[in-house]
């Protein structure tokens, strides 16, 4: 309770949990994403949902720093390049709830691009209550058949401490192995780095590691294949003074076979 107390101003200043990194799978590889396609990038860079067309959707629950009053819940789908995002965090006299459409469209074989807009809405209850609009940009490029680079801008309109200017890059060496790095830059902090790694020993199996300094967390967590297209992701962030923060995610996509699920 006096962890709670402690945080709760945290919360309520113009910065929001609900515009990082939300997934299992992105939770457990150190937050990253910018360089993701389909439905992982979904909570990083809408530039990765173009040419999406089959329908994927996702939803993780999680445990901030093991205090059981404080969980974020989110949800997403994909369709046809759009993306919807929902998602909630709530406590005793605070609340933030979250919802917003993405877009990506692909302008070469190399270059993507796409835009988001939404909503943010948080409650201080007996204090205040407040709506704001969510934008963002981003773009990936695709430097060759392994190494591809992303970048995004999100913002809570009105608030320039909850902006956003994300850069990263990813490499894939082979259908097992996934390295991402990323720099993200805030107007009250220095810029920070993520780091992540998606190891799939097995198409059924992935595991994950990461290290965020900018959160001044390690992260892991491992997926599993239940069924084609349907996967489970279980995540674990651990900050250096705030402890543990697990985490669980469930992500389908339509038509989606072993070789490709162990890719995504």
């Amino acid at each position: 309770m006096i962890l709670l107390l402690a945080l709760l101003p945290v919360f309520a200043t113009a910065q929001s949990v609900l515009l990082g990194p939300l997934a299992a799978a992105s939770r457990a590889a150190g937050g990253t994403g910018v360089t993701s396609r389909g439905l992982r990038s979904l909570w990083h860079n809408p530039a990765g949902l173009a040419d999406r067309r089959a329908f994927a959707a996702g939803a993780s629950v999680e445990q901030r720093f093991g205090i059981a009053e404080l969980g974020i819940a989110s949800g997403g789908a994909t369709f046809r390049s759009f993306g919807l995002q929902v998602a909630s965090l709530g406590l005793d006299d605070y609340a933030e709830q979250r919802l917003g459409l993405s877009y990506g469209r692909s302008l070469s074989d190399r270059l993507r691009v796409g835009a988001q807009f939404g909503v943010l809405h948080r409650v201080v209850r007996g204090v205040s209550a407040r709506t704001q609009g969510v934008a963002g940009v981003g773009g990936q490029y695709r430097l060759s058949g392994v190494l591809d680079v992303g970048a995004t801008f999100l913002t809570a309109i009105g608030s320039k401490e909850a902006t956003y200017l994300t850069g990263g890059v990813g490499y894939a060496p082979n259908a097992r192995v996934r390295l991402a790095a990323e720099v993200v830059h805030r107007p009250d902090r220095p810029v920070g780095t993520r780091f992540g790694l998606r190891y799939a020993p097995h198409p059924d199996v992935a595991v994950y590691l990461g290290a965020a300094p900018v959160d001044r967390s390690v992260t892991f967590g491992c997926g599993y294949r239940v069924a084609a297209g349907l996967r489970i992701t279980a995540a674990v962030a651990m900050h250096e003074r705030l402890g543990l923060s697990p985490g669980i995610g469930l992500a389908y996509r339509a038509g989606v076979g072993a070789e490709r699920n162990q890719r995504e």
